[in-house]
């Protein structure tokens, strides 16, 4: 886009516009997106960047009000749905926008510090029909309360999908059915807990989950004596930011997950969060173990979903949990390989429930000789029902030679060169783009 407008710049004398082109003429940068799937076609562009002409008036869906102050005017009626990024107070312009009925707002993101209470009211206008809104508030500034966000996010009921709620210090009190996102980004108002489960309780169709910085805590010694909320459709749960291991068990201890419900934790993980985890089908199911060889990653798979431990030391993780988790399989480039296998109850003699035939896979790193990871394991006191795997990648350049005996001390050994670090067997709803186990997906 920008070397398309960048060659069109240098014309002194545009072409015309055809008739139906929406024309967006302003100082500001004014930031445009093709509709995935279209082509946009650049008509002009004049020489000082003052106004650009697409010849399918669908196709500019973003715009961007600067804290410049400078005015932004737009042409045409154009009746797609508009995406405001609003990084100050609403310019007039904006406003008048925001307050018509020949546009249609999709979509804002108020930037993080800039809204003010009596600001809110123009979320209400006729024009606001939302599907998204991200609203940060300012530490700085006056709170507002829930008298003050419900009624305005009363009038995007029947619209609102996704919600994102940075700062604010009290949640909206009206039901909001449709929502199938909501990311709740520090929230230290008295009554977290209540507030937060009043509205999961009724939003039935959410999907998507995310909880960074919030304090769950506050009335926790009551929230056993609740019924469960029922979430249904929950596919991502993140405990991201600095949420505390007590406030997510909290939680986890007044929800209840479905089968298909994966969970990504960026908190320590202590005893109080694997109470919590025990409740979740995700983390009670699980079968197979991954550590990945570039990231201080630990994930535990089932055959529905799975939990990713993130940044944190697999042997912290494997012994923090009290439960013992039998898995059947381990991916892990750790080389401290038995302290990691005992306490996943990979070599326990002594449970019932321990799988025959375990796998162990190790992804061997440049710190790694193969030699010293097959003595350490063959010293298991199950070494001879373990499968092992080793695996190396192109990047390897340590010592591959082993003796033979360590080919009889397993039940069967492998050796495997992969091209790229493998990942793990992941149950096929995890496979899907944007998923809550991979980073890219957390907003």
């Amino acid at each position: 886009m920008a070397h398309l407008l960048s060659d069109k710049a240098q014309s002194r004398c545009p072409p015309a516009c055809p008739c139906n082109a929406s024309v967006i003429d302003a100082d500001i940068w004014c930031l445009v997106e093709p509709i995935p799937g279209r082509a946009a076609t650049i008509v002009s562009v004049c020489r000082r960047w003052r106004a650009v002409a697409l010849a399918d008036p669908a196709l500019w869906t973003i715009i961007s009000d600067r804290q410049d102050r400078r005015p932004l005017t737009i042409a045409g009626q154009c009746r797609a749905a508009i995406e405001l990024r609003l990084l100050a107070t609403p310019s007039q312009a904006v406003r008048e926008l925001m307050e018509s009925h020949g546009h249609r707002i999709r979509a804002i993101r108020w930037g993080k510090a800039n809204v003010r209470p009596s600001e809110l009211g123009i979320l209400a206008t006729p024009g606001c029909r939302l599907e998204k809104l991200v609203l940060g508030m300012s530490p700085h500034l006056p709170t507002i309360g829930a008298s003050m966000i419900t009624p305005i996010l009363h009038t995007q009921t029947a619209y609102l999908r996704w919600l994102t709620l940075r700062d604010c210090n009290a949640l909206p009190e009206t039901p909001l059915p449709n929502l199938t996102g909501l990311h709740l980004d520090g929230y230290p108002g008295p009554g977290a807990s209540s507030a937060l489960h009043s509205l999961l309780a009724c939003a039935h169709k959410l999907t998507d989950l995310v909880l960074s910085n919030v304090d769950l805590v506050d009335d926790a010694a009551i929230s056993y004596t609740h019924v469960p909320v029922q979430l249904p459709h929950l596919s991502r749960l993140v405990f991201a930011g600095c949420i505390s291991p007590e406030s997510a068990a909290a939680f986890l201890a007044r929800v209840d997950l479905p089968l298909s419900t994966s969970i990504r934790v960026h908190t320590e993980p202590h005893t109080p969060l694997f109470a919590g985890l025990a409740r979740t089908p995700a983390f009670r199911d699980a079968t197979d173990a991954y550590v990945s060889a570039e990231r201080s990653d630990t994930i535990l798979t089932g055959p529905n979903a799975a939990v990713c431990f993130v940044g944190q030391d697999a042997l912290h993780v494997s012994a923090s949990t009290s439960l013992r988790k039998r898995v059947s399989s381990v991916n892990t480039a750790n080389e401290n390989l038995g302290e990691f296998g005992s306490n996943l109850g990979l070599h326990d003699r002594q449970s019932d429930r321990r799988p025959e035939g375990a796998t162990v896979t190790v992804l061997m790193t440049r710190f790694m000789t193969v030699s010293i990871v097959l003595a350490k394991l063959a010293r298991w006191a199950e070494a001879q029902t373990t499968h092992v795997v080793i695996g190396y990648l192109p990047t390897y350049k340590g010592d591959r030679a082993y003796t033979r005996e360590f080919e009889s001390a397993f039940a069967s050994l492998e050796i495997v060169d992969h091209m790229e670090e493998p990942r793990p067997a992941l149950p096929d709803i995890c496979l899907k783009t944007g998923h809550c186990l991979w980073p890219a997906w957390l907003e």
